[in-house]
């Protein structure tokens, strides 16, 4: 079954018009047929089509979705993005399929101008979440400033910073198994030694993602995609 986003589902029952012309003309569903209804915020439902309005198509019948897969830990990423937009985008859609619940671009002391399209950013974190059928959409956060980051995760159960020094802990080895997880993700160049002091006095655990020297939005997908296997772990 295909996916499509409500946010106020299931009070409201109308896919968009752009939802709607694609499962009518692309996906040629039919009246009748079942599809999920996600409401980006933990919940899904089956439903059936009723009609085959361009404009909106209305959904009935709906039913909560109990065989869904609900993480046991929410992980936020704290991006310097990369310079290019299409690298961007292609972390975003990436982090997004493998389970990011947030990701907040920072603006840290190396970050080279980056070009920053937050309406394309949108869309393409929505079409990664009703391609994968996610339950949660995750938000993607404008710049924000380091003082502000500090003071944004204080509270979080898992504070980490990917960092090329050489005091640093292996990822795969630390007990991450629920909780709310925020990982630092640096730039081009990698943190300042002053931020990372800086994130160490705030509880920062300096992590390593393996031997290799990682691109940015390389190292945001590792991170989702270990984090996910870790908490698989018996």
């Amino acid at each position: 079954m295909y996916q499509f986003y409500v946010p106020k589902a299931p009070s409201e029952t109308v896919l968009s018009a752009e939802d709607s012309k694609h499962a009518l003309r692309v996906l040629r569903i039919k009246v009748g047929a079942q599809v999920l209804v996600a409401n980006g915020a933990g919940q899904r439902w089956v439903a059936q089509l009723q009609n085959e309005d361009l404009g909106g198509v209305r959904l009935h019948n709906l039913i909560l979705d109990s065989n869904i897969w609900t993480d046991q830990y929410e992980l936020h990423l704290l991006l310097a993005p990369p310079s290019h937009p299409d690298r961007l985008e292609w972390c975003v859609e990436k982090c997004v399929e493998l389970g990011a619940r947030q990701i907040t671009l920072l603006n840290a002391a190396r970050l080279e101008y980056p070009k920053i399209k937050q309406e394309r950013l949108d869309k393409v974190a929505l079409a990664a979440f009703k391609q994968c059928q996610r339950v949660w959409l995750p938000s993607i956060t404008p710049l924000i400033s380091w003082d502000a980051a500090m003071a944004q995760y204080q509270s979080f159960d898992h504070k980490l910073i990917a960092w090329l020094g050489s005091d640093t802990k292996e990822l795969a080895n630390l007990p991450i198994k629920q909780g709310r997880v925020v990982v630092m993700i640096g730039p081009e160049g990698d943190f300042t030694d002053q931020e990372v002091n800086s994130a160490l006095v705030h509880g920062f655990i300096p992590i390593r993602l393996g031997p290799a020297r990682l691109r940015t939005e390389t190292a945001a997908m590792a991170v989702c995609a270990q984090i996910g296997l870790m908490t698989l772990q018996p």
